[in-house]
């Protein structure tokens, strides 16, 4: 299996950001009781709050929002699912999805009624150290080919009895091409793991792509 992700020294490879609050007090508590203590309730608040911060960005920026044709909420690695039990980038993403429609929000979103999730296009198949212990440089290594975009469903080979995927390779037809992607994050550090799967989703014909995040490290 091999990575879809360009090889390009581009940092900051998306399109734009929108991001709710700064990872601080009391988000930061938050965030980590979502992921550490299992509070998975916690993401329906994470999810709202990005949900109105879409709803107050520039109008510009908004409609770009509008125009997307997918959520898709960056995804853990097999080992890092199997042991969370849960991924919290699904849970805002869905929790998003959610206050979109609500009475209070969905005449500010015209995206409401409009975009999927999609669970299945990017999937990680590198895990590695918690994120939170390494510095920029080393974060930035971790991540290199960690993601594949997956262009068919899985299935099972049954002579070994295990999943396999067909993947996107860079010289192979591109099934993301002209599509608008926002890509749905609990928080933002260096941005590096964003990047690096917005260069796959961007390697596999992703016209726009919008990282979504409920909060971002202060600069």
């Amino acid at each position: 299996m091999e990575s879809c992700a360009l090889d390009t020294a581009e940092q900051f490879p998306w399109d734009a950001v929108i991001t709710w609050v700064d990872y601080d007090y009391p988000v930061d508590g938050w965030v980590r009781a979502l992921k550490f203590q299992k509070e998975a309730s916690l993401a329906h608040g994470l999810g709202w709050g990005l949900a109105r911060a879409i709803s107050q960005a520039p109008l510009d920026l908004q409609i770009r929002v509008s125009r997307l044709d997918a959520f898709i909420p960056l995804p853990l690695s097999r080992e890092r699912l199997a042991k969370r039990g849960f991924n919290q980038a699904q849970l805002i993403a869905q929790s998003l999805r959610s206050a979109s429609r609500s009475e209070a929000l969905s005449s500010k979103l015209s995206f409401a009624n409009r975009q999927d999730l999609r669970l299945n296009i990017l999937k990680r198949i590198k895990d590695g150290p918690p994120m939170t212990l390494l510095a920029s440089e080393g974060r930035h290594h971790l991540v290199k080919g960690a993601y594949v975009v997956v262009s068919k469903s899985p299935r099972t080979n049954r002579s070994e009895g295990r999943e396999t995927f067909s993947t996107l390779l860079p010289d192979s037809r591109q099934p993301l091409q002209g599509l608008r992607l926002g890509l749905v994050d609990d928080v933002m550090t260096t941005g590096a793991t964003l990047a690096e799967a917005t260069r796959c989703l961007k390697a596999a014909g992703a016209l726009e792509v919008i990282v979504l995040v409920a909060a971002r490290t202060p600069k």
